[in-house]
């Protein structure tokens, strides 16, 4: 790498530990997004070291990891302003009794409700077809081309990693209470979980998600109680589990004939995959910027335009960016990998000052997401924290993947729709609830 790209990495490492002190208590529900961004950036300094990539281009310096670090430092910073902005707001926990309904009742409707749920989406994978017994299926086909109760299982493979969030709220509380069954109960279905995901050829980014929603909670409770977390037992355990998560990834590559124009071996293409591939799209925009070879006309509208309807996405967001650095691509493949279309759709729409505007928003808004689901999840309001795990999450993919498609889809209007229902049938209850005392 150039000099100046490792000191930007070192940089951005050092104050990722003023982003985890400042934010620690918050920081389960900031480590996907600070990981994909953070793995975007040493991406991008390895690709200004010079790099063959999948398009027959060989990158080179440009100053895109000091432009992204930039970016990213803003967004941090907001994000770190809007933790302490919000979390006052919501640091109340509600406690509104039902008449006759009681805790267990609660949890054990909970427990049923997730357990079937991932029972129903392991059972159509069997009764469908999996990657084992069959090799055309993957994550983006399964429920269009193979899926035989794809009316049910479409629905439940939406909000799963949300149930599992729930799954892991369960689990802390009968870790207090030491009900060992229980216990047991919660691990299997995280487990029936796994199997599912890895059957319809889910690869590190959907595993990554459920583990971080599912031991959330308990991280939470820990930084509630000052237990720590990075311990080295902990540290060596996570690297343990990544790379037994790594393993089947390179056993595909050993056999699949995916980025075959950078390498033909198996370590060649996890090693482009791993280092490269994450960048790419931010470098590509970058360069065509610079180079004022982006004409982004219309593109704000095209944007909205995929908000509204889901059919117009393949004009905007990550698609669009990838037409950019790759007009011959197919950017309507279902089979495609996509990465880190942002800040990259910011910039190519608003140039850099409209993308560190945006950044702040972003920043903020986010930010937002994360106090309000951190507080349902603490105060173990399930309903409200399953849909606020919706919001966060279609928060993440719009500001990891980018553009506004992600926003307008179904989970994030039910999720928003229900939690502002909520919110107020909440504060109606408790106004005559103080009345009633």
């Amino acid at each position: 790498m150039v000099i100046g790209n490792v000191l930007l990495v070192g940089l951005f490492l050092i104050f990722s530990i003023y982003l985890y002190n400042e934010a620690k208590e918050y920081f389960p529900f900031i480590i996907p997004i600070w990981f994909m961004h953070a793995w975007m950036i040493i991406s991008v300094a390895y690709l200004e070291n010079g790099c063959n990539i999948v398009y027959h281009m060989t990158t080179y310096y440009t100053g895109a990891t000091l432009r992204l670090v930039i970016l990213e430092f803003t967004f941090f910073l907001a994000l770190i302003f809007g933790i302490r902005l919000f979390s006052s707001k919501f640091n109340k926990s509600i406690d509104l009794k039902i008449a006759g309904v009681s805790k267990n009742f609660i949890m054990n409707s909970w427990m049923c409700i997730i357990f079937f749920a991932a029972l129903i989406l392991l059972i159509d994978t069997i009764i469908s077809g999996n990657v084992l017994t069959n090799k055309d299926i993957t994550r983006f086909n399964f429920y269009k081309d193979y899926s035989k109760l794809s009316f049910v299982t479409w629905a439940i493979s939406l909000f799963i990693d949300f149930l599992n969030c729930l799954n892991g709220i369960l689990f802390l509380e009968y870790l207090k209470t030491k009900r060992k069954r229980k216990i047991k109960l919660c691990i299997f279905i995280l487990l029936i979980t796994i199997v599912y995901k890895y059957l319809i050829g889910v690869e590190f980014g959907g595993y990554f998600y459920l583990i971080v929603l599912f031991t959330a909670p308990l991280l939470l409770n820990y930084k509630k109680k000052r237990i720590p977390i990075f311990t080295c037992k902990n540290v060596i355990t996570i690297i343990v589990l990544l790379l037994l998560v790594l393993i089947p990834k390179i056993m595909f590559f050993s056999t699949s004939s995916v980025y075959s124009g950078v390498s033909d071996s198996a370590i060649g293409k996890f090693q482009y995959r791993a280092l490269a591939l994450q960048g790419e799209v931010w470098w590509g925009v970058d360069n065509k910027y610079i180079n004022n070879q982006i004409n982004s006309n219309g593109q704000l509208q095209n944007e909205i335009s995929a908000f509204l309807n889901d059919t117009n996405r393949y004009s905007a967001g990550i698609w669009y960016l990838s037409y950019l650095i790759l007009p011959n691509y197919d950017h309507q493949s279902n089979d495609a990998t996509l990465n880190c279309g942002y800040p990259a759709i910011n910039l190519a729409i608003f140039g850099y000052q409209g993308a560190l505007f945006f950044q702040i928003i972003n920043g903020l808004i986010f930010a937002l997401s994360v106090v309000y689901l951190h507080n349902k999840v603490l105060n173990q309001q399930y309903l409200s924290a399953f849909f606020g795990c919706g919001v966060w999450f279609m928060l993440y993919d719009a500001f990891y993947m980018g553009g506004l498609w992600y926003l307008g889809g179904t989970t994030m209007k039910l999720s928003l729709f229900s939690i502002v229902i909520i919110e107020i049938s909440v504060r109606i209850l408790r106004k005559k609830y103080r009345k009633i005392t």
